[in-house]
């Protein structure tokens, strides 16, 4: 399994300590997620405030709020998909943005 994460500030005053997970390979199951969520605390637990993860399937998700984890809804989306001639899926789709890229 490969992990990528990197740490920023974020905060009006660069005061939150995050950690985002940047991409995960192969995609886990929710469990196995959970786990890395798990590992990834206990290693960065002093030097985070936040773990921040996005765009997860609806599994994924479920299960770490589960754990105790909270979601946070964003007003708009960071991306949009154009599909002038209909070839994308409508339901049941899971599009990675750049697999997390744009945090770097």
């Amino acid at each position: 399994m490969f992990v990528a994460v990197n740490e920023r500030p974020r905060g009006y005053r660069m005061q939150i300590r995050s950690l985002n997970v940047l991409d995960v390979f192969p995609k886990p199951k929710p469990d196995a997620l959970a786990a890395i969520v798990a590992a990834l605390h206990e290693k960065y637990r002093d030097r985070t405030d936040m773990i921040v993860l996005r765009h997860l399937e609806a599994s994924c998700r479920n299960r770490l709020l589960e754990a105790g984890f909270r979601r946070r809804n964003f007003e708009s989306p960071n991306g949009w998909l154009l599909d002038r001639c209909g070839l994308l899926p409508t339901q049941d789709c899971y599009f990675v943005p750049a697999d997390g890229d744009w945090l770097i």
